[in-house]
């Protein structure tokens, strides 16, 4: 799966006081910012076979009906997703076991970014519920996520409030598919800031220089900002735009030739959308 990326700015600061500012990344041409996306094992399951419906009998016999989350309800946004259940009706009508396909979507027409995980029923019935324990799933259902340019709709906005979601089975005349439910996510009030650990590092003089970090916060998206230190002034700065970490990622940075050789000390600032904010620090040695 792509990551999603963002646009980092960095500043070189000179003796004199004197910072130059440049853009970092435009399509990933020059600067990467890159993050380790977690993905959801099962969603990389391709199988969504019909099952057959009973001589006789019509897929109008099997209905889906979502129960939870209430469509037009509110949901406090956290890195996990609500947990989705529905119901299942007529199933004795099918002389094999079918599959079920949950999709969750900013988009209504869910051809945007689908947030999609299948299941296999048995004899005995269908799942009738699940959770995603990662932000893995908030990532995949912004039809925002991919349009370029990367992280962007045509209006500017990301990260949509409010979400869309339905429930499907395959049926050998036609898919059952539920009416679609909606529901607003809200941000609760924050006083946690998120969580920041800055890891050791080292590049070249003159080079692209990676700075590794663990960076996450349970009510949704970050950004980061990056101090590199020596000698207790600044030389260099670096940030991120709002973004979701799967927890572990790095900035992808190119150093200046004026910032010489020797060991530096980089500062991570992680800050949540409530301005809550975290600092770590790790040393990051320069070579010549």
């Amino acid at each position: 799966m792509a990551p999603r990326t963002s646009i980092a700015v960095a500043e070189v600061h000179g003796r004199r006081g004197f910072a130059s500012r440049c853009t970092l990344l435009r399509w990933g041409v020059l600067v990467a910012v890159c993050v380790f996306v977690a993905t959801s094992p099962a969603a990389a399951r391709t199988r969504f076979q019909p099952a057959i419906v009973k001589g006789g009998v019509s897929a109008a016999t099997v209905a889906v009906t979502l129960v939870n989350p209430a469509s037009g309800g509110r949901v406090a946004r956290s890195q996990h997703s609500p947990v989705f259940t529905w119901r299942v009706d007529g199933l004795a009508s099918l002389t094999s076991p079918p599959s079920e396909k949950l999709e969750v979507s900013t988009d209504p027409t869910f051809r945007g970014g689908v947030a999609t995980q299948i299941f296999d029923c048995t004899s005995s019935g269908c799942p009738t519920s699940y959770q995603w324990k990662t932000s893995w799933w908030y990532l995949e259902s912004d039809a925002c996520t991919y349009t370029p340019p990367q992280g962007r709709c045509s209006k500017g906005t990301t990260l949509s409030d409010t979400l869309y979601w339905r429930v499907s089975l395959p049926l050998s005349d036609g898919p059952v598919v539920s009416p679609t439910g909606h529901f607003q996510l809200f941000r609760p009030k924050d006083t946690t800031p998120p969580h920041a650990l800055a890891l050791r590092g080292s590049a070249q003089r003159g080079a692209f220089a990676r700075f590794e970090f663990f960076a996450s916060d349970e009510t949704g998206p970050i950004r980061e900002e990056l101090g590199l230190y020596g000698r207790g002034r600044l030389v260099f700065r670096g940030r991120s735009g709002w973004r979701i970490l799967p927890n572990q990622a790095y900035l992808r940075l190119q150093l200046p030739l004026a910032i010489q050789a020797g060991t530096y000390t980089w500062r991570l600032t992680a800050f949540d959308q409530a301005g809550n904010h975290k600092k770590s620090c790790a040393l990051y040695v320069i070579g010549a």
